[in-house]
């Protein structure tokens, strides 16, 4: 468990450092983002005061667990760990499919304005390119040989805190 891929004289570089870098870089804008732009009255859909704190709770555990599996990817990247990979295109599909929550809500609710629309389509976009990087990549293959891979069942778990509270926020709401 957790054994480290034997990828001797293989260095992580170039994209790979890139995907990395700007993996943990967008866990911390989030985060500031979420703090710097938090108000209750975002979460007032007029029912109750119990309603806007599950509103709440349902924005702040995907943040919490992007942060998280941020670090913990970059982790078992350097560490050359043999889950790293699944884990990695796990947490890229969940953002992916949180973004395409993201701009569901957004055409849902009539909430188009153009820089929130754009962003929601450029997050699809670059999700979509690294989970092709991660897949068809050269140097993540050299990096993490295909044989020595293994996919355990948590490494979906990000899919889970990551895309569930919102969908299941959306569907209350709806849903009352």
């Amino acid at each position: 468990m957790g054994k480290e891929s034997k990828s001797i004289g293989s260095d992580i570089s170039g994209w790979c450092t890139f995907f990395l870098f700007q993996l943990g870089l967008c866990a911390i804008i989030l985060i500031m983002s979420f703090i710097s732009n938090f108000s209750f009255q975002n979460y007032d859909v007029g029912i109750s005061e119990t309603v806007k704190l599950l509103g709440i709770v349902c924005d702040i555990i995907p943040i919490v667990f992007i942060a998280i599996y941020a670090i913990l990817i970059i982790y078992s990247f350097i560490k050359r760990r043999n889950y790293s990979v699944q884990l990695a295109m796990s947490y890229v599909f969940a953002l992916f499919l949180n973004a395409n929550c993201d701009l569901i809500w957004a055409i849902w609710s009539y909430n188009i304005n153009t820089p929130y629309l754009l962003s929601c389509i450029l997050g699809i976009i670059w999700f979509a390119i690294w989970l092709i990087y991660l897949y068809y990549s050269r140097q993540i293959e050299e990096l993490f040989p295909i044989s020595t891979r293994v996919s355990r069942k948590r490494d979906y778990l990000p899919i889970i805190f990551i895309v569930l509270p919102p969908i299941l926020w959306g569907i209350f709401i709806i849903g009352y």
